[in-house]
Protein backbone atom coordinates (compact mmCIF):
# COMPACT_ATOMS: atom_id res chain seq x y z
CA UNK A 1 0.00 0.00 0.00
CA UNK A 2 2.98 2.02 0.76
CA UNK A 3 4.88 1.23 -2.45
CA UNK A 4 1.67 2.17 -4.33
CA UNK A 5 1.05 5.81 -2.76
CA UNK A 6 4.46 6.39 -3.22
CA UNK A 7 4.15 6.00 -6.89
CA UNK A 8 1.33 7.67 -7.05
CA UNK A 9 2.75 10.75 -5.44
CA UNK A 10 6.09 10.38 -8.03
CA UNK A 11 3.90 11.14 -11.22
CA UNK A 12 1.89 13.64 -9.35
CA UNK A 13 4.99 15.79 -8.74
CA UNK A 14 6.47 14.80 -12.21
CA UNK A 15 3.57 14.53 -14.24
CA UNK A 16 4.24 17.84 -16.24
CA UNK A 17 7.52 16.44 -16.66
CA UNK A 18 6.24 13.42 -18.33
CA UNK A 19 3.78 15.14 -20.22
CA UNK A 20 6.11 17.35 -21.74
CA UNK A 21 8.75 14.42 -22.73
CA UNK A 22 5.32 12.62 -24.13
CA UNK A 23 4.78 15.41 -26.17
CA UNK A 24 8.25 16.05 -27.40
CA UNK A 25 8.49 12.11 -28.18
CA UNK A 26 5.45 12.54 -30.09
CA UNK A 27 6.81 15.52 -32.37
CA UNK A 28 9.98 13.42 -32.74
CA UNK A 29 8.00 10.92 -34.16
CA UNK A 30 5.76 13.16 -36.39
CA UNK A 31 8.75 15.02 -37.77
CA UNK A 32 10.41 12.02 -38.63
CA UNK A 33 7.66 10.06 -39.88
CA UNK A 34 7.23 13.33 -42.27
CA UNK A 35 10.59 13.49 -43.29
CA UNK A 36 10.54 9.49 -44.25
CA UNK A 37 7.36 10.11 -46.21
CA UNK A 38 9.09 13.15 -47.85
CA UNK A 39 11.84 11.32 -48.56
CA UNK A 40 9.72 8.20 -50.17
CA UNK A 41 8.06 10.82 -52.48
CA UNK A 42 10.71 12.50 -53.82
CA UNK A 43 12.17 9.17 -54.32
CA UNK A 44 9.25 8.03 -56.07
CA UNK A 45 9.06 11.63 -58.48
CA UNK A 46 12.41 11.17 -59.51
CA UNK A 47 12.05 7.63 -60.22
CA UNK A 48 9.05 8.80 -62.26
CA UNK A 49 10.62 11.37 -63.52
CA UNK A 50 13.78 9.05 -64.82
CA UNK A 51 11.13 6.64 -66.68
CA UNK A 52 9.62 10.07 -68.29
CA UNK A 53 13.35 11.17 -69.31
CA UNK A 54 14.02 7.71 -70.84
CA UNK A 55 11.11 7.51 -72.35
CA UNK A 56 12.03 10.81 -74.02
CA UNK A 57 15.25 9.96 -75.08
CA UNK A 58 13.74 6.64 -76.42
CA UNK A 59 11.06 8.57 -78.30
CA UNK A 60 13.70 11.02 -79.83
CA UNK A 61 15.92 8.03 -80.55
CA UNK A 62 13.26 6.37 -82.69
CA UNK A 63 12.22 9.72 -84.73
CA UNK A 64 15.62 10.04 -85.66
CA UNK A 65 15.93 6.65 -86.85
CA UNK A 66 13.06 7.52 -89.55
CA UNK A 67 14.25 11.12 -90.00
CA UNK A 68 17.70 9.79 -91.11
CA UNK A 69 16.69 8.00 -93.98
CA UNK A 70 16.45 10.16 -97.16
CA UNK A 71 13.35 7.83 -97.98
CA UNK A 72 11.16 8.48 -95.01
CA UNK A 73 12.24 12.19 -93.85
CA UNK A 74 10.88 13.54 -97.03
CA UNK A 75 7.19 11.39 -96.25
CA UNK A 76 7.56 12.95 -92.84
CA UNK A 77 8.50 16.34 -93.01
CA UNK A 78 7.92 17.21 -96.61
CA UNK A 79 6.19 20.09 -97.69
CA UNK A 80 5.91 22.24 -94.44
CA UNK A 81 6.90 25.71 -95.48
CA UNK A 82 9.91 27.76 -93.41
CA UNK A 83 11.82 30.91 -93.67
CA UNK A 84 15.49 29.10 -93.66
CA UNK A 85 17.39 32.63 -93.06
CA UNK A 86 16.13 32.87 -89.83
CA UNK A 87 18.35 31.17 -88.50
CA UNK A 88 18.50 30.26 -84.44
CA UNK A 89 15.03 30.98 -84.59
CA UNK A 90 13.06 28.12 -83.59
CA UNK A 91 9.98 27.66 -86.52
CA UNK A 92 7.10 25.40 -85.78
CA UNK A 93 7.52 21.93 -86.80
CA UNK A 94 4.66 18.98 -87.17
CA UNK A 95 6.15 15.33 -87.53
CA UNK A 96 3.63 13.36 -89.78
CA UNK A 97 4.23 10.32 -87.85
CA UNK A 98 3.05 8.40 -83.98
CA UNK A 99 5.33 6.71 -81.86
CA UNK A 100 4.66 3.42 -80.37
CA UNK A 101 0.61 2.98 -79.80
CA UNK A 102 -0.05 7.10 -79.83
CA UNK A 103 -0.70 8.09 -83.53
CA UNK A 104 0.83 11.12 -84.92
CA UNK A 105 1.23 14.05 -85.53
CA UNK A 106 3.92 14.70 -83.30
CA UNK A 107 3.70 18.53 -82.54
CA UNK A 108 2.87 20.64 -79.96
CA UNK A 109 0.69 19.02 -77.11
CA UNK A 110 0.89 15.70 -78.87
CA UNK A 111 1.04 13.63 -75.50
CA UNK A 112 1.99 10.06 -75.17
CA UNK A 113 0.22 7.31 -72.69
CA UNK A 114 -2.78 9.38 -71.38
CA UNK A 115 -0.37 12.75 -71.05
CA UNK A 116 2.63 10.69 -68.88
CA UNK A 117 4.63 12.13 -71.59
CA UNK A 118 3.37 15.47 -73.42
CA UNK A 119 5.78 18.04 -75.44
CA UNK A 120 5.15 21.92 -75.00
CA UNK A 121 6.70 22.39 -78.60
CA UNK A 122 8.00 20.77 -81.64
CA UNK A 123 10.44 22.92 -83.50
CA UNK A 124 12.84 23.50 -86.70
CA UNK A 125 15.71 25.30 -86.34
CA UNK A 126 18.34 26.65 -88.95
CA UNK A 127 22.08 26.44 -88.63
CA UNK A 128 23.61 29.96 -89.69
CA UNK A 129 25.90 29.74 -92.49
CA UNK A 130 29.12 29.94 -90.66
CA UNK A 131 28.05 26.78 -88.98
CA UNK A 132 27.03 24.58 -91.38
CA UNK A 133 30.22 22.78 -91.81
CA UNK A 134 30.31 19.00 -92.31
CA UNK A 135 33.17 16.76 -93.17
CA UNK A 136 35.28 19.91 -94.07
CA UNK A 137 32.81 21.12 -96.79
CA UNK A 138 29.91 23.90 -96.75
CA UNK A 139 26.59 22.68 -96.20
CA UNK A 140 24.59 25.54 -97.96
CA UNK A 141 24.71 25.11 -101.69
CA UNK A 142 22.46 24.42 -104.19
CA UNK A 143 21.21 21.09 -104.97
CA UNK A 144 20.11 20.32 -108.62
CA UNK A 145 17.78 17.14 -108.82
CA UNK A 146 18.32 15.13 -112.55
CA UNK A 147 15.38 12.89 -112.39
CA UNK A 148 13.35 12.24 -115.52
CA UNK A 149 9.98 13.21 -115.23
CA UNK A 150 9.11 10.11 -118.23
CA UNK A 151 9.95 7.32 -115.59
CA UNK A 152 7.87 6.15 -113.14
CA UNK A 153 8.07 7.99 -110.04
CA UNK A 154 6.21 9.01 -106.90
CA UNK A 155 6.00 12.57 -108.08
CA UNK A 156 2.78 13.18 -109.46
CA UNK A 157 2.94 14.06 -113.38
CA UNK A 158 6.70 13.76 -112.83
CA UNK A 159 8.91 16.14 -110.85
CA UNK A 160 7.97 19.73 -110.98
CA UNK A 161 10.53 22.19 -112.41
CA UNK A 162 10.05 24.27 -108.78
CA UNK A 163 11.48 20.98 -107.37
CA UNK A 164 13.96 20.78 -109.59
CA UNK A 165 16.97 22.84 -107.83
CA UNK A 166 16.60 23.63 -104.12
CA UNK A 167 18.97 24.73 -101.49
CA UNK A 168 20.44 22.80 -98.88
CA UNK A 169 20.80 23.60 -95.32
CA UNK A 170 21.66 22.15 -91.80
CA UNK A 171 19.29 22.21 -88.73
CA UNK A 172 17.89 20.76 -85.76
CA UNK A 173 14.54 19.02 -84.93
CA UNK A 174 14.21 19.97 -81.09
CA UNK A 175 11.39 18.28 -78.76
CA UNK A 176 10.47 20.13 -75.76
CA UNK A 177 8.63 18.70 -73.07
CA UNK A 178 5.59 20.34 -71.16
CA UNK A 179 7.66 19.63 -67.63
CA UNK A 180 10.43 21.62 -67.34
CA UNK A 181 11.79 19.68 -64.71
CA UNK A 182 12.61 17.11 -67.53
CA UNK A 183 13.84 19.39 -69.87
CA UNK A 184 17.22 19.68 -70.79
CA UNK A 185 20.01 21.44 -71.97
CA UNK A 186 19.99 20.64 -76.09
CA UNK A 187 24.17 22.37 -75.64
CA UNK A 188 25.06 19.55 -72.92
CA UNK A 189 23.31 16.90 -74.72
CA UNK A 190 23.20 16.97 -78.54
CA UNK A 191 22.07 13.24 -78.48
CA UNK A 192 18.18 15.03 -77.31
CA UNK A 193 17.78 17.05 -80.57
CA UNK A 194 17.80 15.54 -84.44
CA UNK A 195 20.30 17.13 -86.60
CA UNK A 196 19.25 17.20 -90.22
CA UNK A 197 19.85 18.25 -93.51
CA UNK A 198 16.76 20.00 -95.14
CA UNK A 199 16.58 21.01 -98.73
CA UNK A 200 13.68 23.51 -99.54
CA UNK A 201 12.41 25.11 -102.75
CA UNK A 202 12.21 28.42 -103.75
CA UNK A 203 9.02 28.90 -101.49
CA UNK A 204 10.60 27.89 -98.39
CA UNK A 205 8.99 24.02 -98.72
CA UNK A 206 11.25 20.86 -97.56
CA UNK A 207 11.33 18.96 -100.54
CA UNK A 208 14.47 16.86 -99.45
CA UNK A 209 15.80 15.89 -96.01
CA UNK A 210 18.17 13.54 -94.23
CA UNK A 211 20.55 12.57 -91.81
CA UNK A 212 24.19 13.04 -91.44
CA UNK A 213 24.90 9.25 -91.60
CA UNK A 214 22.62 8.37 -94.48
CA UNK A 215 22.75 6.96 -98.10
CA UNK A 216 21.38 10.18 -99.36
CA UNK A 217 24.49 12.22 -97.60
CA UNK A 218 26.87 9.82 -98.71
CA UNK A 219 25.29 10.36 -102.13
CA UNK A 220 25.45 14.41 -101.79
CA UNK A 221 28.98 14.61 -100.64
CA UNK A 222 30.41 13.19 -103.38
CA UNK A 223 28.41 15.71 -105.35
CA UNK A 224 25.34 14.08 -105.78
CA UNK A 225 21.83 15.31 -105.10
CA UNK A 226 19.44 12.45 -103.76
CA UNK A 227 16.35 12.36 -104.49
CA UNK A 228 13.96 10.15 -101.35
CA UNK A 229 10.97 10.74 -103.32
CA UNK A 230 11.69 8.91 -106.73
CA UNK A 231 10.64 5.48 -106.95
CA UNK A 232 13.62 3.27 -108.58
CA UNK A 233 16.20 3.16 -105.63
CA UNK A 234 18.87 2.62 -108.05
CA UNK A 235 18.24 6.28 -109.66
CA UNK A 236 17.35 8.24 -106.54
CA UNK A 237 20.89 9.27 -106.33
CA UNK A 238 21.01 12.15 -108.93
CA UNK A 239 24.13 13.61 -110.47
CA UNK A 240 24.71 17.18 -109.84
CA UNK A 241 28.15 18.49 -109.85
CA UNK A 242 29.54 15.63 -111.56
CA UNK A 243 28.50 12.83 -114.40
CA UNK A 244 27.83 9.01 -112.80
CA UNK A 245 29.03 6.59 -115.39
CA UNK A 246 27.40 3.18 -114.89
CA UNK A 247 29.36 -0.54 -114.52
CA UNK A 248 29.94 -1.01 -118.24
CA UNK A 249 33.37 -1.06 -119.81
CA UNK A 250 34.33 1.20 -122.22
CA UNK A 251 32.87 -0.61 -125.61
CA UNK A 252 32.26 0.38 -129.50
CA UNK A 253 28.92 -0.37 -128.97
CA UNK A 254 27.90 0.65 -125.54
CA UNK A 255 24.37 -1.25 -124.31
CA UNK A 256 23.71 1.75 -122.31
CA UNK A 257 20.23 2.11 -119.85
CA UNK A 258 18.04 5.10 -119.26
CA UNK A 259 19.40 7.59 -118.01
CA UNK A 260 22.86 7.01 -118.73
CA UNK A 261 23.47 7.97 -122.45
CA UNK A 262 26.33 7.11 -124.79
CA UNK A 263 29.54 9.75 -124.55
CA UNK A 264 32.80 9.38 -126.81
CA UNK A 265 35.93 8.48 -124.93
CA UNK A 266 38.12 8.21 -127.88
CA UNK A 267 38.55 7.35 -131.35
CA UNK A 268 41.04 4.23 -132.04
CA UNK A 269 41.49 2.27 -135.34
CA UNK A 270 38.96 3.75 -137.41
CA UNK A 271 36.17 3.85 -134.32
CA UNK A 272 34.23 5.13 -131.83
CA UNK A 273 35.00 4.20 -127.87
CA UNK A 274 32.52 4.93 -125.40
CA UNK A 275 31.42 4.80 -122.27
CA UNK A 276 28.14 5.24 -120.54
CA UNK A 277 27.02 8.73 -118.47
CA UNK A 278 24.27 9.92 -116.60
CA UNK A 279 24.83 13.61 -116.74
CA UNK A 280 22.79 16.98 -114.84
CA UNK A 281 23.38 19.77 -117.42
Amino acid sequence: MFALSARNKFFHNHRGGILIFVLFAILVVMFLGGIIMDQTSRSKRQEILRAQRDEMLHMVRALRDQLRSGVLCPQILAGQTFTPTSYGIDQVLQINTGYKNNPGPIKAGWSYSNNYLALATVSLRFISPAQQMYLGSAINRTVRLATNPTWPTTWAGGIPASERVLTKYKALVILTPQNPEIFWNTKKNPDTVIPLFVSVNGSGAISQCHGEESTAEACEAMGGAYDGRFAPPLYRCNPDFYCFKDQQYVAAVPACTTPHKPEVLSYFGGQYFYFCSWCNP
